[in-house]
């Protein structure tokens, strides 16, 4: 959303398509932090509703940009990583969770997920 701005209400975010539009969006201009501003957990929020409709792949291409801004997020980590598990990559899961951990040693649901995909391996 441009800082100010009314946002493109044209696209419903509820939707596939429009959370498709989302990513786009954040990819041409979520770089430029001076004249556009996502909140983390609002991306969030789309990233985690892209994992429960199954549109994974369409999650981890959000998460993939999401990472480049908010680098030292534990919690844009863990969600790449549950997004990583989901698709059944437990590989990049685990080596995804691992970037997350020294950024929040004492994260629950970090570990949690650790133990869960260590456990398939």
């Amino acid at each position: 959303m441009e800082k100010g701005g009314q946002g493109d209400e044209e696209y419903d975010l509820n939707t596939s398509t429009g959370r498709r539009v989302l990513i786009n969006k954040y990819g041409e201009i979520g770089f430029n932090q001076d004249k556009y501003f996502f909140h983390e957990s609002i991306i969030h929020n789309f990233e985690n509703r892209f994992i429960q409709t199954n549109e994974v792949d369409e999650a981890i291409k959000l998460l993939g940009l999401h990472i480049q801004i908010f680098t030292e997020s534990f919690e844009t980590y863990y969600v790449f990583a549950h997004a990583y598990a989901k698709k059944g990559d437990n590989k990049q899961a685990l080596e995804t969770l691992k970037k997350s951990l020294p950024l929040d040693p004492n994260n629950k649901r970090t570990r949690e997920l650790l133990k869960k995909i260590e456990a398939i391996k």
